[in-house]
């Protein structure tokens, strides 16, 4: 099937007859996870009978109910508010057409909600769809690893094992004890947990997502329903 063409599978929900998107290649597209929570809540409509949906036609579903969504959430706001909130919004528009091929996501490892904030990222916050994770540290049985890596994002953590790898190959042995065993704990979390996945993770998604919510779930660089 062409990239720009989208698979549908039918499915019963809640009494009803819906289309959902499916994947038309091994790939990330956070697009698809976002327009399958608008279907599933009700917020856009593809007709169940129809074999596969474009990428153009699906993306200007989404902007049509990003502006009527956005619209109503910026008459609620005071003045001062505005410009800031339309400010977003024109860089998730702007920022539309990438989520075809990906987003540069940056995960935080103490919240299910923990990314670092891009204007890519403005998009869930504006159509009000969190996006969340289950790579989350333990802060009771990993206490060691939770206190190096509380504060930090995947990003740092991939700074801290360039510069662990950098001082193994080092023969100085004027290298920072303290510093090196804490870059050692965080290359420990990454190895011990490649599936970007927890079992502390899973429980505190349980606990946090609310009953009847909808959000995207991002893990190995894919997003999903959830």
């Amino acid at each position: 099937m062409d990239e720009n063409q989208y698979r549908l599978k039918r499915i019963k929900f809640k009494g009803k007859s819906l289309a959902i998107i499916m994947q038309n290649e091994n790939g990330p597209c956070p697009l698809l996870g976002i327009a399958n929570v608008l279907i599933l809540k009700g917020k856009i409509f593809i007709h169940p009978d129809f074999p596969s949906v474009s990428h153009n036609d699906l993306s200007e579903m989404v902007i049509n109910h990003l502006f009527e969504h956005t619209s109503n959430q910026r008459d609620k706001l005071p003045e001062d508010m505005r410009a800031n909130y339309d400010q977003n919004l024109n860089d998730a528009l702007n920022k539309m057409p990438t989520l075809q091929y990906g987003l540069d996501v940056n995960v935080g490892f103490t919240n299910i909600d923990s990314f670092e904030f891009t204007e890519e990222m403005a998009i869930f916050d504006l159509l009000g769809i969190r996006l969340l994770h289950g790579w989350i540290v333990d802060p009771v049985n990993e206490q060691e690893i939770y206190n190096v890596i509380e504060n930090k994002t995947y990003n740092e953590l991939i700074e801290m094992i360039i510069e662990l790898q950098c001082a193994q190959n080092d023969d100085d042995n004027n290298n920072d004890n303290e510093e090196l065993n804490k870059n050692k704990l965080a290359d420990q979390f990454l190895k011990i947990y490649p599936s970007q996945l927890t079992g502390y993770g899973i429980q505190q998604l349980k606990e946090n997502i609310k009953e009847g919510e909808f959000a995207v779930f991002f893990r190995n660089n894919h997003f999903s329903a959830l």
